[in-house]
């Protein structure tokens, strides 16, 4: 029986083996692309790059964008896009832990794009802009500026790399006149920040030469150039205009203050510069800068998103913006006036995707910002939308259970008002809400799924331990019972006869993690069975599951006030006994950067949505920690996922919905 199983791990483990390098994996379903991130217009057609890869649109009628194609781009998210002849540049890895990734995509034909070139010798996550003049690409990479050759589009390759700064700076936006490059940074090290703008010779892409550096008051976070002028966005302070006619004695010439302003996104085109302002309300102003040396404001307007990344067709005086909100992004074009008004033209909306879940009737709901959706394969990778649920608070998680689905909802990420929806989902087409239950507020992220269905009874962890309901009768749910927790009850699972709660308990300036087993055979009556405290010390957990007498148990953060970005666990628990008995303790990724929110056990293997990470593919078989076997190396935040009988992997990542066809379960 022990070689069986041996061997059993073995063939398991040689079925999730990675491929070569050269048989990359990709989605048999990505769309639903949210996370615009930047926009650029050529002609008729506008270009937006997206978490989830690039996004072309016909704008000829612009009172109706019409989507021509979409890429999906596998690994880092994309942030931002040059254009330059046939060819769209994607930048991809902006965020922490990620790899950066330039992507050269053939646009030829705007109905098919294509990838021919990648370049990724680049530093993890500290590639921030980049612009393009004839065959070279210049990009900002931590403290120096890299130059490309990009005349070969299939075999982008260095030419030079120039530090302008010490180390640990980082340059943060790029603008070119001429042959000169202009380069802004932030000074990272040191008592204080520090920020200036430094000009470069790239008259000899191979031999570019630093110029001189001019040192600003603030510390800059984006910077755009009209002929002889840079317009530099700076964090809390101003907007600077640069005389740069002399690259080697610039000049400042005017300030425009934006006192306890975020960061302000500066883009200018002909006569006029926009301001994006990122503080407690997103504003966006409209300057006449026909004097640089005296721009006139002319109109400022609030809005319900932060801008970023937009550009401005002055011939047609079209404004489009990608417009990134709480509820996911959109892609907006608005006619500018003379006297600076914005009169909206037409807007396109994707909702973020933050959860997954296979239906009996081979119909995938998804939970998004705005409600619910009902989805199939359709086409060329795309899905086709079967149904639209508009509920008044954004969905974060779903369990379906026969023909209703069971969400929960909430006003904001912090899980603020939330109510659990009951949706009859057996026609698809027309779902509808059959009741709701108001949740008591847990004041953190919406981390916790809160509660678990299981036949017509409804289990709900609320603050003051399990409340138990019977959800026959949607409409009039009846409560049946109750356990009172000593703690913050947060999660709920049941198996059988069996409810596993999590808690969490403050003591010791920590949130220490304890399980409750209590047995539900009489809902009326549930009393404890068994308990294990200090399980973990971790900021919260996420999701649960049970196999064969193992619960996995998903954590991440050290239960201190700070928290930690990423830190994502499992906790192997044997729940076999009346006392729950930890067996491990494991990292879900080797770089212990996975956020660990939601899993998914199928047979010996564990697939986790691990945040930036991805889908983490974890080998649980036996007592044994879980071995990580391999990635799905998705763009965006893994958020959701769900594993369908024969192996489909459905992930919902906030950016986009894939679906996967790349592993193989173990049977």
């Amino acid at each position: 029986m022990r070689s069986f199983a041996l061997t059993f791990i073995a063939a398991a483990s040689a079925l999730l083996a990675p491929p070569p390098a050269s048989a990359a994996a990709q989605p048999v379903v990505a769309d639903l692309f949210s996370s615009a991130r930047a926009v650029r217009v050529s002609g008729d057609i506008a270009y937006a790059a997206s978490t989830a890869g690039l996004l072309i649109y016909d704008v000829s009628d612009r009172s109706n964008p019409r989507q021509l194609s979409q890429l999906f781009l596998e690994r880092s998210g994309s942030f931002t896009l040059e254009i330059s002849g046939h060819y769209a540049y994607v930048l991809s890895g902006e965020i922490v832990y990620e790899a950066a990734l330039l992507r050269i995509i053939d646009i030829s034909d705007p109905f098919a794009p294509r990838t021919v070139g990648e370049f990724s010798d680049l530093m993890e996550s500290r590639v921030r802009a980049m612009r393009v003049t004839g065959t070279t690409l210049t990009l900002a990479e931590g403290n120096a500026v890299t130059l490309l050759d990009v005349s070969d589009a299939t075999n982008p390759t260095k030419l030079a790399s120039l530090p302008i700064i010490d180390e640990p700076e980082q340059i943060v936006s790029l603008a070119l006149h001429d042959s000169t490059l202009f380069a802004a940074w932030v000074g990272l090290g040191g008592d204080a920040l520090t920020g200036g703008v430094t000009s470069v010779d790239i008259s000899n892409p191979s031999a570019p030469t630093p110029i001189s550096v001019f040192a600003l008051e603030g510390t800059p976070n984006s910077m755009t150039s009209v002929g002889d002028m840079l317009y530099v966005g700076q964090t809390l302070t101003a907007v600077v205009t640069l005389d740069a006619s002399d690259p080697a004695n610039m000049v400042e010439v005017h300030r425009i203050d934006f006192p306890l302003t975020g960061e302000v996104d500066v883009y200018a085109e002909d006569n006029r510069l926009f301001t994006a302002a990122d503080g407690q309300e997103y504003r966006i102003g409209v300057f006449d800068i026909s004097d640089p040396s005296s721009p006139l404001m002319l109109k400022e307007t609030q809005l319900t998103c932060q801008v970023i990344g937009m550009d401005y067709d002055a011939a047609r005086s079209a404004t489009l913006m990608p417009c990134v909100g709480t509820d996911g992004s959109g892609l907006s074009d608005y006619h500018l006036t003379q006297s600076g008004d914005f009169e909206a033209v037409a807007s396109v909306f994707a909702p973020e995707v933050r959860d997954a879940k296979v239906t009996a009737f081979r119909t995938t709901l998804l939970a998004v910002s705005d409600g619910l959706l009902a989805v199939r394969s359709g086409e060329g990778g795309r899905v086709e939308i079967v149904g639209r649920l508009a509920l008044e608070q954004g969905a974060y998680r779903i369990q379906v259970v026969g023909e209703r689905a069971y969400v929960l909802t909430a006003d904001n990420t912090v899980a603020a008002n939330g109510h659990v929806q009951i949706v009859d989902v057996s026609d698809p087409a027309n779902m509808s809400v059959l009741g709701s239950l108001a949740l008591s507020d847990l004041g953190a992220v919406y981390t916790s799924k809160r509660f678990f269905v299981a036949g017509k009874t409804l289990y709900v962890a609320e603050p003051e331990g399990l409340i138990i309901y019977d959800a026959s009768d949607p409409a009039a749910l009846q409560r049946l019972g109750s356990y009172e927790t000593p703690s913050v009850a947060e999660n709920v699972l049941v198996s059988g006869n069996r409810a596993y709660v999590n808690t969490l308990r403050w003591q010791d300036n920590f949130l220490h993690v304890d399980l409750y087993v209590i047995n539900v055979r009489e809902p009326t009556r549930p009393k404890l069975e068994g308990q294990r405290l200090d399980l973990d010390a971790a900021n919260f957990v996420s999701d649960m599951a049970v196999r064969h007498g193992r619960l996995f148990m998903l954590d991440a953060g050290q239960g201190n006030p700070i928290g930690v970005a990423g830190d994502g666990r499992i906790l192997v628990v044997d729940v076999r006994e009346k006392t729950p008995r930890l067996i491990s303790e494991s990292p879900t990724t080797p770089s212990r950067n996975g956020y660990a929110r939601e899993i998914h056990v199928v047979g010996p293997v564990a697939y986790v949505a691990d945040g930036l990470d991805g889908v983490s593919v974890l080998l649980v078989a036996g007592n044994a920690a879980p071995k990580f076997l391999r990635a799905i190396d998705t763009p965006g935040f893994a958020n959701g996922i769900w594993v369908g009988v024969h192996g489909n992997v459905s992930v919902a990542d906030l950016s986009s919905f894939q679906r996967w066809r790349h592993f193989r379960t173990p049977r």
